[in-house]
């Protein structure tokens, strides 16, 4: 799948739900991340509206990382997979079985 696919396709999940996908840093380190760009589901989980103008650098995709509570962007062209997605309702409901 070409990279451009790829980050739409990522851009897409992440506005629906939450999304577990690795990308390559800026440093070489692989990360996987577990985020969401969904607005209701930001704040359903816990999380910080976005601040600011409200727009992204080009070339990257900004997303609230569920792990590390706060603010991520990846660059594009960086993303290696996308590994799970499911809607805010299942995330939460794999939450609680989890726990």
């Amino acid at each position: 799948m070409e990279k451009q696919d790829l980050a739409q396709e990522l851009r897409e999940k992440l506005n629906k739900g939450v999304v577990d996908f690795s990308y390559e840093k800026t440093n070489g380190e692989w990360r996987e991340a577990r985020g969401t760009r969904n607005p209701n589901g930001i704040e359903t989980l816990g999380g910080e509206a976005p601040k600011g103008t409200g727009t992204e650098k080009a070339g990257t995709i900004a997303y609230w990382d569920l792990n590390s509570e706060g603010w991520r962007s990846c660059k594009e062209d960086k993303i290696i997979t996308i590994n799970k997605f499911r809607t805010i309702e299942e995330y939460e409901q794999e939450s609680k079985e989890e726990a």
